[in-house]
Order: structure tokens, then C-alpha cells, then sequence
């Protein structure tokens, strides 16, 4: 999509309403889809369904566009691009849907009563998991959480800049910078930005004083600790912001090894290091599960923020809902448990590993760290944490600190 919108025939208005359908769609789409099911009586093919997903989420949840308008320009693009007989069909149901309106919204408020599953438009595989471990509060706290439309925040860049100096130099370009008090102890300095749109333009941005960050991806790094002159892997590090981050509490001194199984992938980490004014980084590419060269036993602290489910940041990745199948959690806890076995192979003797996620799923998250703990008797649990929604106030994520044992 970014491709499409990349297009100088569109207005910065245009792509803010192709990116706002798209997006609400996608978070919507269970509820509009039963909604849709109460005036279709046959499957429509997929183009018709997708004309009326994006006519209905118009007609009951934007606004500032009138409803008959909302429903002629869907209507006439179906003419075009499917015929007259497609276009007629679709215009038939969302007329019906614009005279019953007020019934429509009325059945998404009895939805978050009886079905909150179908309100929230949360996948009913992973609303089964939810339900059955979280309490009827954090459950619905979670629902509402992952279909809101999320914020920007910004992680100050100290090698560029101080609190003063960004704060000034944003509020002259109208950032709208709202600094955040984090639920847990962080060094960072973080803000939420009112106004992101157009931000990358922005010199603050260009110079590196910010990096985009969501507060919860710092607690790794502050677990973490690295100090200025140590050796650090950063295992997979793409796209770079927990490297940068440990850039900025190392002073930019040390070592910072950052590697990626992709190529394209290591070239952004590298990317925002240089725009971030960091020069303790190196890029290595890891392909065939093995650590880079020179990264046995001896580094002093590893971080390995392994890939997962991302059900910690559902809002953040809309379409992944509708890709996640639960079959996936037990494949990527088999690559969870490589990962963290690899990882660990690099720490030296005295060092630190910190095993991190973006999951809210317990078979990812400490069932990882139990396991490998019962066969690497030379490492012990520090301190771990969940992040969640309901508790923190933030995305989920999950952090283990372990320590390996002097020799």
C-alpha cells in the first residue's frame, strides 16, 4: 500500500483517507462482516465484499463523509471495475444500510454486550485463549485496546539532543510533544507526538533527536543495562531501535554487534544508527542459525528479542489478525527455543541475556525461559516482566533477564 500511496497524484489528504479506510476496515472487519450478514443473503464474490466493508465502515463510522456520498463513490467504482449488475447490488445494500443506521449501531452496542469478540472484530481462536486465562475486566480492556487506532511516540536520541533542546525545536514545528511517565523505571526520555503526520520531514527527525519507538519495546533494553565500553549482541536487531537505544545508554562506546537473516533488514538498522550519530555498531548477516564471528563466550551482554506471535501489538499490526492462525504460536516457540539456546552460546562467563517479545502468549514468553533454564544450569532467572494493555497502560511485551554464573 505504501507503494500505491507514494503516488504524486494524490493529495496528503487523499492518503490520509485511503490509509484511514484501509486501517479501520481491517480493525473492523469481523463486526462488519456480521453486520454485512444480517442484509446479504449470499457469499459475495471477494471485490463486492470488499466494496462493502469499506461502504458500511463509511456509512457508521466516518463521519465527515456523507453517508450517500459514502455509498455512490463505492457504488460507481464497482460499476466500473466489476459492471452495472455488481454496482446495483451494492448500492441496494448500502441504501438499506444508510435508512438503518441507527439499527445498525444499535446492534454494534448490543454486540459489545453479548459478543465482545465480534465488536472488538477479534478472531474467535484468540479470543477462546484470551478468555480463558484473563479476568472479564482485563479481557474487554485488552479488546478495546487492540482496535484502537495506536499513537506515536518518540524515544529522545541523547547523543543528539537534550530534553530542552527537542523540546523546543518541536514545539517550532508543531510536533505537539506530550511527554509520558512510563509505569516502570526507564532511563529514556519518552514523548507522545500529537501531530506525527509529515514528522519524517521535520529537521528534529532528519538530525536524529528522535527515534520512533513505542514505550514498551524500551524495557528490554533497560533490563538489559549495557554499560560504555562493553561488547553487546544485539541478535535480531532489525529495525534498530533497541540497538540504538543500547547505543545511547553505552555513550556510543564499546561494542555493539547487530545482526539480521536478512540483508535488507541489517541495511535499516544501519540506516538509522547513521542518522542517530551512532558509531559503535557493526552489521553482521546470521543465515544459517549460527553467531557471527567472534561472539563465543565472550560478549558481556546478548539480547535476543526473538521473532513471535505480535499479539502484544495487534493494534499496531492490523492485518496480522487475519493472518495469525494459532498453529503458528507452536512453530515460533520452536524457533523461540533455538533462538534463546543460540543466544546464550555468546554470553561470557558472568554475563547477561535478556530474552524478549512482543507476545501476550505464555508458551512463548516464560514457558521459553523454564524450559531452557532446566538444561543450562549455568544460568539463573533475574527478573522477568509481562507488559500488557490492562495492567501497564502500554502494548504487551514479555522480558526475562538471566545472568550466567562466573566461572
Amino acid at each position: 500500500m505504501s507503494d500505491a500511496l507514494a503516488s504524486p497524484a494524490l493529495s496528503s489528504r487523499d492518503r490520509g483517507l485511503v490509509n484511514e479506510l484501509v486501517y479501520g476496515v481491517l480493525r473492523t472487519r469481523r463486526l462488519l462482516d456480521r453486520l454485512l450478514g444480517k442484509m446479504v443473503r449470499r457469499q459475495p464474490s471477494s471485490m463486492l465484499q470488499i466494496a462493502l466493508q469499506l461502504g458500511l465502515y463509511q456509512i457508521l463510522f466516518l463521519a465527515r463523509i456523507p453517508d450517500f456520498a459514502a455509498a455512490d463513490e463505492m457504488v460507481g467504482i464497482v460499476k466500473r471495475r466489476v459492471g452495472k449488475q455488481q454496482g446495483g447490488f451494492l448500492n441496494a445494500i448500502l441504501r438499506r444500510a444508510v435508512r438503518e443506521k441507527d439499527e445498525l449501531l444499535v446492534s454494534v452496542e448490543e454486540f459489545r454486550n453479548s459478543e465482545p469478540d465480534v465488536a472488538y472484530s477479534c478472531p474467535a481462536w484468540l479470543y477462546k485463549r484470551w478468555r480463558s486465562r484473563l479476568s472479564e475486566s482485563d479481557l474487554l480492556c485488552l479488546l478495546k485496546w487492540q482496535s484502537e487506532i495506536p499513537r506515536v511516540f518518540a524515544r529522545l536520541n541523547r547523543l543528539r539532543s537534550s530534553e530542552s533542546e527537542f523540546e523546543r525545536q518541536a514545539q517550532g514545528e508543531n510536533l505537539g510533544l506530550e511527554p509520558v511517565s512510563l509505569g516502570w523505571e526507564s532511563s529514556a526520555a519518552v514523548y507522545r507526538i500529537g501531530t506525527p503526520s509529515g514528522m519524517t520531514r521535520h529537521d528534529s527527525f532528519r538530525n536524529g533527536a528522535f527515534y520512533v519507538q513505542d514505550p514498551s519495546t524500551l524495557l528490554s533494553v533497560d533490563l538489559l543495562d549495557p554499560q560504555p565500553g562493553e561488547k553487546v549482541l544485539d541478535l535480531c536487531a532489525a529495525p534498530g531501535g533497541k540497538t540504538s537505544f543500547i547505543a545511547e545508554k553505552m555513550e556510543n562506546t564499546g561494542e555493539i554487534i547487530a545482526c539480521d537473516s536478512v540483508a535488507a533488514r541489517l541495511d535499516l538498522v544501519l540506516e538509522n544508527c547513521t542518522r542517530l550519530g551512532i558509531s559503535n555498531v557493526s552489521a553482521q548477516l546470521i543465515e544459517d542459525a549460527s553467531l557471527p564471528p567472534g561472539c563465543g563466550s565472550n560478549c558481556d551482554r546478548v539480547l535476543v528479542d526473538v521473532p513471535c506471535s505480535n499479539t502484544g501489538v495487534l493494534r499496531r499490526r492490523v492485518d496480522l489478525r487475519w493472518r495469525l492462525r494459532e498453529s503458528e504460536i507452536r512453530n515460533l516457540a520452536q524457533t523461540q527455543a533455538s533462538l534463546i539456546r543460540l543466544a546464550s552460546q555468546a554470553v561470557k562467563p558472568g554475563g547477561k541475556l535478556v530474552y524478549s517479545t512482543c507476545s501476550l502468549e505464555p508458551e512463548e514468553n516464560n514457558a521459553i525461559v523454564v524450559d531452557f533454564l532446566k538444561t543450562n544450569p549455568q544460568f539463573k532467572l533475574e527478573a522477568e516482566r509481562q507488559l500488557t494493555p490492562y495492567g501497564d497502560g502500554c502494548d504487551g511485551a514479555y522480558v526475562a533477564l538471566l545472568s550466567r554464573e562466573p566461572s
